[in-house]
């Protein structure tokens, strides 16, 4: 089946600009999107592939063109409970629109515009949508985060069981844009996860 191409947004991000202190690198979206959907490493992108085995290659590009199906009423309610509100704020701390601000609001309307596609979404998708034409990436806080912060456990909330898929997609969804800033960084794959924190009321408004 071949795919469904959906004209892209008036403004969207063309690059990926990757920080460290004085340093910047960037990289196209369009070579990333070339890997996820053809899994042809360009001229490009092989500076950034050299750097991975194969199989953290394989499972990048699992990730990018894995279809996620929250759609963007559900994904709305999420991204504004405070404590996924929380979280993309220091996930705004690493992915922006500039270096010195925080891309809060960016990455949430990116989630959401990229969530109307009613074939389901992708990473991809998501940075098509991103309000500027580049994406600056710290990659020296990424790493940072990375290796030092920690996610509290707790249990998940009593609620519907149809929340129960939703909540593990998010999950997923967290993990792999920590994951896909690790790659980056030159770390090995994060072992993180969402924090199952929301409170009964979040849970059931978010499905509602």
């Amino acid at each position: 089946m071949s795919a469904v191409l959906l004209p892209k947004p008036a403004i969207s991000a063309e690059r990926i600009y990757l920080l460290y202190g004085p340093l910047k690198f960037s990289l196209s979206v369009e070579a990333l999107e070339i890997y996820a959907t053809e899994g042809r490493i360009t001229s490009e992108f092989a500076f950034y592939a050299n750097r991975f085995d194969e199989s953290t290659l394989l499972q990048l590009r699992q990730m990018l063109k894995k279809r996620y199906y929250l759609n963007h009423v559900t994904l709305y309610r999420f991204t504004h409970t405070p404590m996924v509100k929380e979280i993309l704020k220091r996930m705004g701390e690493i992915i922006s629109t500039h270096p010195s601000r925080n891309g809060f609001y960016a990455i949430r309307g990116a989630l959401i515009l990229a969530a109307t596609h009613q074939q389901g979404w992708t990473f991809i998708d998501v940075m098509h949508h991103f309000p500027t034409q580049g994406i600056s990436i710290n990659t020296e806080l990424a790493m940072e985060l990375l290796t030092t912060e920690e996610i509290p456990e707790c249990s998940p909330p009593s609620s519907p069981s149809l929340f129960n898929s939703k909540y593990d997609e998010k999950k997923r969804l967290y993990h792999n844009s920590l994951t896909f800033l690790s790659y980056f960084s030159g770390h090995s794959k994060v072992e993180s996860e969402f924090p199952t924190c929301l409170s009964n009321q979040e849970a059931i408004q978010a499905i509602q």
